[in-house]
């Protein structure tokens, strides 16, 4: 049961990334309700934290995709479909990338927080969504998770 954990913890922190980047959010004013896609922006007037917390974004969906798709592969692998050790070891390093780069994209969010709550007026204007928090924290669990039972099947042969 525990070479399933793995697997299944890639694809649920994959398709929760995609999935809570389209939960609404409060943002910008009390009433403008949107989603953390709309956030991402390269204009040129963004402020900097935004466009950090674009690129981190990207990087973190690139991370999703192929944390999904590992987590496929490994399962596959491990109902002995497909024989490729590698995998396990690719799986392990997403998930650890993700984590850090979802930690990075939190950090630039409460970046911005700071800064439009600094401008007099408008400190209840903006809120951090559960999206930023929500991902760092489910992607740090599940990557604790990978190498606690990880070194247990390395221990057992």
């Amino acid at each position: 049961m525990k070479k399933f954990v793995s697997p299944l913890l890639s694809i649920i922190v994959g398709a929760l990334t995609f999935g809570m980047y389209a939960a609404p959010a409060y943002y910008l004013s009390d009433t403008g309700i949107g989603s953390a896609y709309e956030l991402i922006s390269f204009e040129q007037y963004t402020p900097d934290s935004i466009v950090a917390f674009s690129i981190f974004s990207i990087i973190l969906f690139v991370l999703a995709g192929c944390l999904i798709i590992s987590g496929i592969f490994l399962l596959l692998q491990n109902m002995n479909v497909i024989k490729s050790k590698p995998i396990t070891k690719l799986n392990s390093i997403l998930l650890g990338l993700t984590a850090l780069i979802a930690i990075a994209t939190l950090i630039c969010y409460i970046v911005y927080y700071a800064d439009v709550a600094s401008i007099p007026g408008a400190g209840n204007l903006v809120r951090i969504g559960a999206t930023s928090i929500t991902i760092a924290v489910v992607s740090i669990v599940a990557s604790i998770v990978n190498m606690f039972t990880s070194k247990s099947k390395k221990s057992k042969k």
